[in-house]
């Protein structure tokens, strides 16, 4: 029998932490100073790196180091765009044909949750990464209803440098997360009623909804962001 590959906690702790902005975009990252806060050898930190380069989380300089990449707009305005084309078909389905509808529930229980989360006591980067969770969550269920999670599964191999944007721009700002929230709450309303208008609607001012409110923070930021002057 095959054995079965054990996961690399040290990639999915640190993933995480970049991800959810622990470790900050240009910081500089050593093999020997992660195996020791870890307690492990430096074999599944070297693991954890390859991958994390491959994603491009991580660059490695010749001579010089390895360190978090900076944040690329570029790779977020693909992203985006990838995103854009392939969630508003699975909305047009959705309204055409919600089968599988009667699951809706769940959507219903996590807008529960992103509510409740909003109203809790959470601050900065441990509020913003729930509710990032929740929001991808959500949007996941979008496509599995309309029996699509594949081509979600695909869209989340490309959004390391999107969900760290968003990170960076929801951590302390209640007000924008609101309005997140309320966004779906009307994309679930249009969709029970067939009504594919409002839906594109209300999407397109939410996926651009981020980019448009976070320009004077990359400004303010300037350092995080790759090829901004």
């Amino acid at each position: 029998m095959e054995k079965t590959k054990k996961p690399n906690k040290v990639y999915e702790d640190l993933k995480k932490a970049i991800l959810y902005m622990r470790v900050l975009p240009g910081t500089s990252i050593g093999e020997n100073e992660v195996a020791a806060k870890c307690g492990v050898s430096r074999t599944p930190v070297r693991d954890a790196f390859r991958q994390l380069e491959a994603e491009g989380l991580l660059e490695v300089k010749s001579h010089v180091g390895t360190y978090v990449t900076l944040i690329d707009l570029d790779q977020i305005a693909d992203a985006i765009f990838m995103r854009e084309n392939l969630e508003r078909a699975i909305l047009k389905e959705l309204s055409e044909n919600p089968r599988g509808y009667r699951h809706a529930f769940r959507l219903i229980a996590n807008l529960k949750s992103q509510k409740d989360l909003i109203e809790s006591d959470e601050m900065g980067f441990d509020f913003a990464s729930k509710f990032m969770m929740l929001d991808n969550e959500f949007h996941r269920m979008l496509f599995e209803l309309a029996g699509r999670e594949s081509v979600w599964l695909y869209l989340e191999k490309g959004r390391n440098h999107y969900d760290r944007f968003r990170m960076f721009i929801n951590q302390d700002d209640r007000t924008k997360i609101r309005k997140i929230y309320e966004q779906h709450e009307q994309l679930v309303e249009a969709i029970k009623n067939k009504d594919i208008e409002s839906a594109w609607e209300v999407y397109n001012e939410h996926i651009y909804y981020n980019i448009q409110n976070g320009t004077t923070q990359i400004l303010e930021h300037k350092e995080l962001f790759k090829g901004v002057e």
